[in-house]
């Protein structure tokens, strides 16, 4: 989790500013044993605590891990938007529009929905990924 920072969604080739009050968080994972228990609530407790204030966290979420989704709703988060991409080899990407939600989105050309990526764009991309 980085705050403040922006998070670049690869997979949608969008680059999502933060504000020094929001953090994205992204890469927990709980092994299958010890889920339900609420440690992703309790770690994101711990971190607004250290942090000495209150954070607006935002994280996404594959649709399809349903543990995930669970933990994040039993972590106080609510759905806002879905986003739908489809990647053909690396750089030809078909994918839906920013989900109102996310505002001020830095991508390779924002309204296109067919994106194939020159070498231009694909160096965007490189310099981009986490």
């Amino acid at each position: 989790m980085a705050i403040g920072v922006a998070r670049y969604l690869d997979e949608h080739r969008w680059l999502v500013p933060l504000a020094p009050s929001q953090a994205w968080v992204r890469d927990a994972f709980v092994v299958p044993g010890q889920r339900g228990k609420r440690y992703f609530a309790m770690l994101l407790a711990l971190i607004e605590r250290a942090m000495g204030h209150r954070l607006e966290m935002l994280s996404d979420v594959d649709t399809a891990n349903q543990a995930s989704l669970r933990a994040h709703r039993s972590a106080g988060f609510e759905p806002v938007g879905r986003c739908r991409t489809l990647s053909v080899g690396s750089r030809l990407v078909l994918r839906g529009r920013p989900c109102k939600a996310l505002s001020g989105i830095d991508s390779i050309r924002p309204g296109a929905r067919a994106l194939w990526m020159g070498a231009e764009e694909w160096n965007w991309h490189q310099r981009h990924i986490a």
